[in-house]
């Protein structure tokens, strides 16, 4: 099926604002009506499968506590394909779904926020350069050129950055909006060294990561409300940041963490050789998530089209595993549509019915990208896709309130 391109005159791209917030307000009517009817695009939900998203919008929506959602992907969670300026990763974050999932939240009040930066969004140093997570991928997210790279280990969202040699470089970041709150994370080891830290420029504060292995959280308060920077810098030995996020603690709101690896397929999220590995990783950062959403199919289909009914099952089920430790709830989606010279029809579908087996046999919700947005062909026609496997903004726009609502309807 595709639409022809004169349907998709301005008006009609006008006509699909208005229906976006018509979708929007949709969970009035199901909170009045009861259990809310499933929409195109979602398979498999049921209100018996978000008990936890449900107490965590209470509790964000009543103001007596914070919240988070995990968003698990690959480069399509990442934000690939919504950078500026013809390139599809220069400024991608804060366009990319996740984030556009916080901003339509929020709108349908809701409080969200998508302030952190985890990894490199690469999963290998030829993937995503260090330039590219340089101010360009996460504005505001600055690893100095002269001191930190990319190391070769790999975590959840990409790989670790490290410093061995320099320490007058600074890793900083200075999120966008106002903050009290910094989480740096990092790591120790026995053959680490130590780093520094400081808000504002100010008293540095010496954190020794040498020791027994451990993805290591901390936090930091920046002593008041507004705009702040982290600055961390080498002092000795072989250094790691694994990354940052932050908050403002005055505030209630969900926090909406993008993991988003790009090229990642189900394997690359599997390792738990160590703490900081991709699996191992994802359990603790999801130990206190509300709800974990899973983005895995188009990489799989791409790079391993036979594992659909092979590894992909058994690499997936571990991930879902991982997930929900800790007691998150869990939603799977399909990626978006890609053009069929690059991944054939036929194998996209295979993945996409192997998702919704795995949905099934662990009673889980899922959003199903091909039954909202039918194929490429229908994406590209609307202005809405970058290249043949990313979407731009406004396909993720479309794709953050519709799950937006999704969670608000069935969170009932």
């Amino acid at each position: 099926m595709s639409i022809s391109p004169s349907l998709w005159s301005s008006a009609s791209r006008l006509a699909m604002g208005t229906e976006r917030q018509r979708r929007a307000s949709t969970w009035l009517s199901a909170t009045a009506l009861g259990s809310p009817t499933s929409a195109i695009g979602q398979f498999n939900f049921k209100t018996t499968q978000l008990s936890k998203l449900k107490a965590a919008v209470a509790r964000v929506s009543g103001g007596t506590g914070r919240a988070k959602i995990v968003c698990i992907g690959d480069s399509t969670t990442f934000g690939e394909g919504s950078g500026s300026g013809g390139n599809g990763r220069v400024g991608c974050m804060p366009k990319g779904w996740p984030a556009k999932l916080a901003a339509s939240l929020t709108a349908l009040g809701i409080p969200a926020v998508s302030e952190n930066k985890i990894g490199s969004s690469g999963i290998g140093t030829t993937t995503v350069t260090i330039s590219e997570n340089r101010n360009s991928v996460k504005p505001g997210f600055n690893p100095a050129s002269t001191g930190w790279v990319l190391s070769t280990s790999t975590t959840a969202g990409g790989v670790l950055f490290t410093n061995t040699a320099d320490t007058t470089s600074v890793l900083s970041y200075t999120p966008p909006t106002a903050v009290s709150k910094f989480e740096l994370i990092d790591l120790t080891i026995s053959t680490a060294g130590s780093i520094t830290y400081n808000v504002d420029g100010g008293a540095e504060t010496v954190l020794s990561q040498a020791g027994a292995s451990t993805l290591r959280r901390t936090i930091i308060d920046c002593g008041s409300l507004g705009s702040h920077t982290l600055n961390v810098k080498r002092v000795s030995g072989t250094t790691f940041v694994v990354g940052v996020r932050a908050w403002d603690d005055t505030t209630k709101a969900f926090d909406i963490w993008n993991l988003g690896n790009c090229v990642s397929q189900t394997s690359d999220w599997i390792g738990t050789a160590n703490p900081w590995s991709s699996l191992s990783a994802v359990t603790s950062y999801c130990a206190d998530a509300d709800l974990v959403i899973i983005d895995l199919t188009i990489n799989n289909s791409l790079l391993s089209p036979s594992s659909y009914n092979t590894t992909y099952p058994t690499q997936m089920q571990s991930i879902i595993n991982a997930a929900r430790s800790g007691g998150a709830d869990v939603l799977l989606m399909t990626g978006n549509p890609s053009r069929v010279d690059i991944i054939a029809d036929s194998v996209q579908q295979q993945f996409r019915q192997a998702l919704k087996d795995i949905a099934t046999a662990n009673d889980l919700p899922m959003i199903d990208q091909y039954a909202k947005y039918t194929d490429w062909v229908t994406l590209n026609t609307a202005g809405w896709m970058f290249n043949a496997n990313h979407p731009n903004e406004l396909q993720y726009a479309d794709l953050g309130a519709f799950l937006a609502s999704s969670l608000k309807n069935w969170a009932v």
